[in-house]
Parts: structure tokens; C-alpha cells; sequence
């Protein structure tokens, strides 16, 4: 077990604290992780491939850029999206873990992934949250700050899982298979698969499709990762209740946000659905959904190259068109086009991130927002991330 200092870590404890002697099998693991980095750019070399991001896109919204508007030390630390806070918000470290590891940035995937190990352990099992008091749905039940999300706990699986692979410390592995043999108890059988609940709490035990989706990801790259075919058949029920609910409309499928819910998704939610399923389709080496559908779902958000809508037109009344999408939709929406190998038009829509720009660094949660909030500028590190290395 890789010995880590106690007390609270913050970005430089944890650049100072790691090991210099790796274990044969963290060594073998970093190799490989490595050699898969080195695969993802088997065409063009890493100047290459900096030199065309940079052309295409100011250097201001790069990968390096991004990060290191989210400060050098506590990397998810900041204001909530009501201008409440600051807090620690794990989602964000995860999202930064995963980031980091794409890009081969190793001490930040391996700080922020400290920080979800840290983080983890609750009174009744190991996941992540908000950190504050939250009534999910309006419905009067207020969660308590500790309660464990379905999101933040898929977010920071994959994140773990990412800083595994690029470092080869194993209890990022550890505390990523914790987390999900805790959240799996959290589901409900129906005809066509399951689905995960969207919080550990019983009166959130609602059929969210983007959480399910997530889940369903981050659990079959889990049993890839380890081996487990449980958590690999965990995943396939999940997903196959996601698109059980899914509606086919012309050249695209598209979902509602929750069953019993006629509101349509947002952009972020859209894209995590989409890329929870392409997670399953990866892990499991087969295809479940039909990529074209997912890539005309996606780019429905930005109709005719004009800036990224909350929602797609289609889908929304005439009120509801215009409204521009938040800071997280577009490097969310960013990342999940470049799975589906759409490059041009993760392009168009990661340029839409001058728009939110702030004058003091960083970049607003919402179109003419003044504030920057961790977790959705994580969202654009990622897509940012994705475009660098040419994911």
C-alpha cells in the first residue's frame, strides 16, 4: 500500500509526498497506461498535436490554460452554481483526475485522485457527494450534506480508475471497486434491466436516465479494469434500461431527463447519457447503440454552427430556444463528440467557451455569469483535454 501523510492534502502536500520507488506491479501498470497514451497518438506527434490545438483555439483555452485557472493547490475548491460556498466538490476532482490522466499531466491526476481516496468513506460505505444539505427533487426531502450521489460517484469512479491507469497506484483501483460495490445495492429491477437510483436515499430512487447511464460506464470499465464480470453485467442491465426509454426521432435518439418526467435533457445530461453508453460500448467490446444517432442527438444542441443552446430547439418551446447553454454542457458535449470521433464538431462547440471568458481568469458557469464554478470548469478541462491529445 502505497504510504501517503495524514491530514487535509492540498495540490503541492501531495506533489511532495510521492513515492519514488514504484512497485513491480504499479511499474508494469504505468508502462502500459504509457504505451495506451503513446497509441492515442500514433499519428502525429505530442508538438503536433499542441501546435494544431493552438492554432485552432486561443492558447487561453487550453488544457494547461484551464487547470491552472482552477488554482495550484485545492484543485475542485470554489463556488457552488447558486454563488454559494466555497466547497470542496468531488465531481470536480474527478473530472480534473480524469483530465490530468488523459494528458499525461501525472501529479495533478494523482493529487486530485488523493483527494477522492481521502474523501470517500462515509458512516454507511464509500462514495461522493455534494457536501451540502439538498432536496433533490422539491419534494420537501432534504438530503443531508453527506448523502451519496449517483453522478459525483460515477464522475469520480472514472476518475480514480483514469489516475490508476496512468500511475499504477493501486488504491485508486481499491476505493473506485469499494465505491461501486457500495452504490450497486442502489437499483430496481423492471422488465427490460435496472436502473441505479439517483442518490443512496429511498425517495430518490427515481429512474434519471443520465445517472443510470453514467453508472453504467463507469461500472463496465471497472470490471474491465478489474476483471469483475459482475460489475460487467451490472452495466449491461443498466444500460439496457437506458435505452429501452430512449425515443427515435428521425436520425437521432434522444431521452427525457427521468421516467414520468416530459422535460427534455439539457445539454450536459444529454451528453453524459452519451457517454455512458459509449463507455459500456468500449468496456465490453461491443456496440449497444447506433453512434450516428448518438453524434445527431448531440450536435442538436448547436443548431446551424450558431452557440450552443441549454437545449435542443426541437424539443423545447419558442420560450425555451434561445437560452444558451451552461459552461459544463460544452465540455461535456465537447468530450462525448470526440468519443464518437465527431473532431470538427467538438471544434465548434469548445470554441463557444470565449463567450465565457471572465476578466479575473477562469470562465462563468452561465452565458454572462460572474462567477467560475469548479465542477463546470472541470467539464471544460476535459473536452479541452480530449481535443489536445486527440482522443
Amino acid at each position: 500500500m502505497t504510504q501517503k501523510p495524514t491530514g487535509y492534502p492540498n495540490l503541492q502536500y501531495r506533489l511532495n509526498k510521492r513515492s519514488p520507488i514504484l512497485s513491480v506491479k504499479a511499474a508494469s501498470t504505468l508502462f502500459i497506461g504509457a504505451l495506451t497514451f503513446a497509441q492515442v497518438l500514433t499519428s502525429c506527434t505530442p508538438n503536433r498535436v499542441q501546435n494544431e490545438f493552438e492554432r485552432k483555439l486561443p492558447v487561453k483555452f487550453s488544457y494547461e490554460s484551464i487547470v491552472q485557472s482552477l488554482g495550484e493547490e485545492d484543485l475542485g475548491f470554489g463556488l457552488e452554481t447558486d454563488g454559494n460556498g466555497p466547497y470542496h466538490q468531488a465531481m470536480a476532482y474527478g473530472l480534473v483526475a480524469s483530465a490530468a490522466s488523459l494528458v499525461g499531466d501525472v501529479d495533478r491526476a494523482e493529487a486530485a485522485a488523493w483527494w477522492l481516496v481521502d474523501n470517500a468513506k462515509k458512516s454507511r460505505g464509500v462514495g461522493w457527494g455534494l457536501g451540502w444539505e439538498w432536496d433533490a427533487f422539491g419534494d420537501g426531502s432534504i438530503n443531508s450534506a453527506d448523502t451519496v450521489y449517483g453522478i459525483t460517484t460515477a464522475i469520480a469512479i472514472e476518475g480514480l480508475l483514469s489516475a490508476y491507469e496512468t500511475t499504477g497506484i493501486d488504491e485508486f483501483m481499491t476505493v473506485a471497486l469499494e465505491a461501486a460495490d457500495y452504490y450497486k445495492q442502489f437499483m430496481t429491477e423492471t422488465d427490460k434491466g435496472a436502473y441505479f437510483w439517483y442518490s443512496e436515499k429511498l425517495s430518490d430512487a427515481m429512474n434519471v436516465y443520465n445517472v443510470s447511464a453514467m453508472l453504467a460506464g463507469a461500472f463496465a470499465r471497472a470490471g474491465k479494469v478489474s476483471n469483475r464480470q459482475d460489475l460487467q453485467e451490472i452495466a449491461q442491465t443498466a444500460a439496457a434500461e437506458v435505452l429501452d426509454h430512449a425515443t427515435r426521432q428521425d436520425d437521432f435518439l434522444s431521452w427525457e431527463y427521468r421516467e414520468g418526467d416530459k422535460r427534455p435533457n439539457d445539454i450536459l445530461h444529454a451528453a453524459y447519457i452519451v457517454h455512458g453508453l459509449v463507455t459500456v460500448d468500449r468496456s465490453m467490446d461491443e456496440r449497444i447503440v447506433d453512434r450516428d444517432a448518438l453524434l445527431h442527438y448531440i450536435v442538436g444542441f448547436q443548431p446551424s454552427g450558431g452557440p450552443p443552446k441549454e437545449f435542443r430547439p426541437d424539443e423545447v418551446p419558442d420560450e425555451l430556444k434561445e437560452i444558451r447553454a451552461r459552461s459544463w454542457g460544452l465540455g461535456m458535449a465537447a468530450f462525448v463528440l470526440q468519443e464518437i470521433n465527431a473532431r470538427e464538431e467538438a471544434l465548434r462547440i469548445l470554441s463557444a467557451a470565449s463567450d465565457y471568458s471572465l476578466p479575473t481568469g477562469g470562465f462563468a458557469y452561465e452565458f454572462g455569469g460572474e462567477f467560475n464554478v469548479p465542477r463546470s470548469t472541470a467539464h471544460l478541462l476535459l473536452g479541452a483535454a480530449a481535443y489536445e491529445v486527440d482522443y
